[in-house]
């Protein structure tokens, strides 16, 4: 984010918001950052450096991830339907 290249990015307005400049916000977790250097090729590539270079540091989860679609905690095995319906109709 490069400071003072319009009003959204003054000094003042950045500080006045919480923002400190050079630094990332307080609730960022592992692996996130703000970027305070201009989007030019050169600064974009040495952040994303030093972000894998970050990530890869972070100490692995010790149990597998989900699998795509399921929550944490849900079973990997889906119980199959039933040969009948669930619902039957009934007469009034």
């Amino acid at each position: 984010m490069p400071v003072g290249t319009s009003p959204q990015t003054t000094v003042e307005f950045l500080t006045e918001r919480g923002f400190v400049i050079g630094k990332s916000l307080p609730f960022a977790r592992p692996g996130q950052a703000l970027a305070w250097s201009p989007d030019d090729l050169a600064a974009i590539e040495r952040v994303f450096a030093d972000m894998a270079e970050a990530i890869d540091a972070l100490p692995r989860p010790s149990t597998p991830l989900p699998a795509r679609g399921e929550r944490r905690g849900e079973a990997r095995c889906r119980p199959q339907p039933s040969s009948g319906s669930a619902m039957k109709r009934t007469s009034p």
